[in-house]
Protein backbone atom coordinates (compact mmCIF):
# COMPACT_ATOMS: atom_id res chain seq x y z
CA UNK A 1 0.00 0.00 0.00
CA UNK A 2 1.45 3.38 -1.01
CA UNK A 3 1.42 6.47 1.13
CA UNK A 4 -2.18 7.32 2.04
CA UNK A 5 -3.63 10.48 3.50
CA UNK A 6 -5.00 10.23 7.04
CA UNK A 7 -8.55 10.24 5.63
CA UNK A 8 -7.73 7.50 3.11
CA UNK A 9 -6.06 5.45 5.83
CA UNK A 10 -9.12 5.84 8.09
CA UNK A 11 -11.42 4.77 5.23
CA UNK A 12 -9.18 1.80 4.44
CA UNK A 13 -9.23 0.54 8.03
CA UNK A 14 -12.95 1.23 8.35
CA UNK A 15 -13.39 -1.13 5.39
CA UNK A 16 -11.04 -3.74 6.91
CA UNK A 17 -12.97 -3.66 10.21
CA UNK A 18 -16.23 -4.25 8.32
CA UNK A 19 -14.73 -7.14 6.36
CA UNK A 20 -13.28 -8.63 9.57
CA UNK A 21 -16.69 -8.46 11.29
CA UNK A 22 -18.34 -10.11 8.28
CA UNK A 23 -15.75 -12.90 8.07
CA UNK A 24 -15.86 -13.46 11.85
CA UNK A 25 -19.67 -13.71 11.75
CA UNK A 26 -19.45 -16.25 8.93
CA UNK A 27 -16.86 -18.30 10.86
CA UNK A 28 -19.16 -18.32 13.89
CA UNK A 29 -22.19 -19.46 11.88
CA UNK A 30 -20.11 -22.14 10.12
CA UNK A 31 -19.08 -23.36 13.58
CA UNK A 32 -22.71 -23.56 14.68
CA UNK A 33 -22.61 -20.42 16.84
CA UNK A 34 -25.65 -18.24 16.26
CA UNK A 35 -27.24 -15.31 18.05
CA UNK A 36 -24.03 -13.27 18.23
CA UNK A 37 -23.94 -9.92 16.45
CA UNK A 38 -20.82 -7.83 15.88
CA UNK A 39 -20.80 -4.07 15.44
CA UNK A 40 -18.36 -1.23 15.81
CA UNK A 41 -18.74 0.47 19.16
CA UNK A 42 -21.68 2.75 18.44
CA UNK A 43 -24.29 4.83 20.30
CA UNK A 44 -26.48 1.85 21.29
CA UNK A 45 -23.40 0.00 22.62
CA UNK A 46 -22.20 3.04 24.54
CA UNK A 47 -25.69 3.57 25.96
CA UNK A 48 -25.83 -0.01 27.26
CA UNK A 49 -22.27 0.16 28.62
CA UNK A 50 -23.13 3.36 30.50
CA UNK A 51 -25.75 1.35 32.44
CA UNK A 52 -23.30 -1.35 33.57
CA UNK A 53 -22.99 -1.55 37.35
CA UNK A 54 -20.72 -3.58 39.67
CA UNK A 55 -17.87 -3.27 37.18
CA UNK A 56 -14.31 -4.36 37.87
CA UNK A 57 -12.93 -1.26 36.10
CA UNK A 58 -13.92 2.38 35.99
CA UNK A 59 -13.35 2.97 32.30
CA UNK A 60 -15.50 5.55 30.56
CA UNK A 61 -16.23 3.82 27.27
CA UNK A 62 -17.64 6.97 25.67
CA UNK A 63 -14.47 8.91 26.42
CA UNK A 64 -12.18 6.04 25.40
CA UNK A 65 -14.08 5.45 22.18
CA UNK A 66 -13.91 9.14 21.30
CA UNK A 67 -10.14 9.13 21.90
CA UNK A 68 -9.42 5.85 20.08
CA UNK A 69 -11.72 6.41 17.11
CA UNK A 70 -9.66 9.44 16.08
CA UNK A 71 -6.84 7.02 15.19
CA UNK A 72 -7.14 5.71 11.63
CA UNK A 73 -5.97 2.19 12.56
CA UNK A 74 -8.15 1.79 15.65
CA UNK A 75 -9.91 -1.45 16.50
CA UNK A 76 -13.46 -1.13 17.80
CA UNK A 77 -15.80 -4.04 18.45
CA UNK A 78 -19.04 -4.56 20.32
CA UNK A 79 -20.09 -8.17 20.80
CA UNK A 80 -23.81 -8.65 21.27
CA UNK A 81 -25.75 -11.70 22.36
CA UNK A 82 -28.92 -10.07 21.09
CA UNK A 83 -30.35 -7.95 22.40
CA UNK A 84 -27.74 -7.63 25.15
CA UNK A 85 -24.30 -6.11 24.85
CA UNK A 86 -21.86 -8.77 26.02
CA UNK A 87 -18.42 -7.26 25.54
CA UNK A 88 -16.56 -4.18 24.26
CA UNK A 89 -13.01 -3.96 22.99
CA UNK A 90 -10.73 -1.22 21.75
CA UNK A 91 -7.25 -1.41 20.34
CA UNK A 92 -5.19 -0.58 17.31
CA UNK A 93 -3.02 -1.85 14.53
CA UNK A 94 0.56 -0.64 15.06
CA UNK A 95 2.04 1.97 12.75
CA UNK A 96 4.29 -0.61 11.09
CA UNK A 97 1.40 -3.11 10.87
CA UNK A 98 3.41 -5.60 12.90
CA UNK A 99 0.89 -5.97 15.75
CA UNK A 100 -2.89 -6.00 16.05
CA UNK A 101 -3.51 -5.18 19.70
CA UNK A 102 -6.46 -5.16 22.08
CA UNK A 103 -5.87 -2.48 24.70
CA UNK A 104 -9.23 -2.51 26.46
CA UNK A 105 -11.56 -5.48 26.79
CA UNK A 106 -14.50 -5.54 29.18
CA UNK A 107 -17.47 -7.81 29.56
CA UNK A 108 -20.86 -6.73 30.79
CA UNK A 109 -21.21 -7.51 34.51
CA UNK A 110 -24.27 -9.74 33.93
CA UNK A 111 -22.49 -11.95 31.38
CA UNK A 112 -21.96 -15.55 32.45
CA UNK A 113 -18.54 -17.21 32.40
CA UNK A 114 -19.67 -19.31 29.43
CA UNK A 115 -20.80 -16.23 27.51
CA UNK A 116 -17.52 -14.48 28.32
CA UNK A 117 -15.57 -17.53 27.11
CA UNK A 118 -17.54 -17.36 23.85
CA UNK A 119 -17.00 -13.59 23.59
CA UNK A 120 -13.26 -14.04 24.15
CA UNK A 121 -13.09 -16.55 21.29
CA UNK A 122 -15.10 -14.16 19.11
CA UNK A 123 -12.65 -11.35 19.98
CA UNK A 124 -9.74 -13.66 19.17
CA UNK A 125 -11.27 -14.65 15.81
CA UNK A 126 -11.93 -11.01 14.97
CA UNK A 127 -8.38 -10.01 15.94
CA UNK A 128 -6.96 -12.90 13.86
CA UNK A 129 -8.99 -11.79 10.87
CA UNK A 130 -8.36 -8.06 11.13
CA UNK A 131 -4.68 -8.57 11.90
CA UNK A 132 -4.26 -10.87 8.91
CA UNK A 133 -6.13 -8.49 6.61
CA UNK A 134 -3.90 -5.63 7.78
CA UNK A 135 -0.73 -7.70 7.25
CA UNK A 136 0.19 -7.99 10.95
CA UNK A 137 2.48 -10.71 12.31
CA UNK A 138 1.29 -10.80 15.91
CA UNK A 139 -1.86 -10.34 17.96
CA UNK A 140 -1.54 -8.92 21.47
CA UNK A 141 -3.84 -8.50 24.45
CA UNK A 142 -2.30 -5.62 26.42
CA UNK A 143 -2.55 -5.35 30.21
CA UNK A 144 -4.80 -8.35 30.86
CA UNK A 145 -6.34 -8.62 34.32
CA UNK A 146 -4.10 -10.92 36.37
CA UNK A 147 -7.09 -13.03 37.44
CA UNK A 148 -8.01 -13.64 33.77
CA UNK A 149 -4.58 -14.54 32.39
CA UNK A 150 -5.28 -18.29 32.40
CA UNK A 151 -8.65 -17.64 30.70
CA UNK A 152 -6.93 -15.68 27.93
CA UNK A 153 -4.21 -18.32 27.57
CA UNK A 154 -6.92 -20.95 27.01
CA UNK A 155 -8.30 -18.69 24.27
CA UNK A 156 -4.92 -18.78 22.50
CA UNK A 157 -3.02 -15.78 23.88
CA UNK A 158 -0.23 -18.15 24.87
CA UNK A 159 3.02 -16.16 25.03
CA UNK A 160 3.66 -13.76 27.88
CA UNK A 161 5.12 -10.27 27.48
CA UNK A 162 6.95 -9.58 30.73
CA UNK A 163 8.39 -6.26 31.90
CA UNK A 164 10.03 -5.83 35.31
CA UNK A 165 8.77 -9.26 36.38
CA UNK A 166 5.12 -8.45 35.59
CA UNK A 167 2.99 -9.82 32.75
CA UNK A 168 1.99 -6.74 30.74
CA UNK A 169 0.60 -8.56 27.73
CA UNK A 170 -0.19 -11.85 26.10
CA UNK A 171 0.47 -12.57 22.45
CA UNK A 172 0.45 -15.12 19.66
CA UNK A 173 1.73 -15.19 16.11
CA UNK A 174 -0.74 -14.66 13.29
CA UNK A 175 -0.65 -16.96 10.27
CA UNK A 176 1.47 -15.50 7.50
CA UNK A 177 -0.52 -14.28 4.53
CA UNK A 178 0.78 -13.37 1.11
Amino acid sequence: MGRLTRKELAEHYHGLRGIARHITSNVLVAGGITGIRLTEINRPALAQAAKWTNRKVGWDWGEMHHHWSSRPRHISLAIWIDPTLCCLLLGRVSDGRIVARIDRLERAPNVTKEQFASATLVARTYLDTLGSLAGCRQAVLWEPFPTLIEHYKLAGFTSEIVMKGKIVGLKYDLPLTE
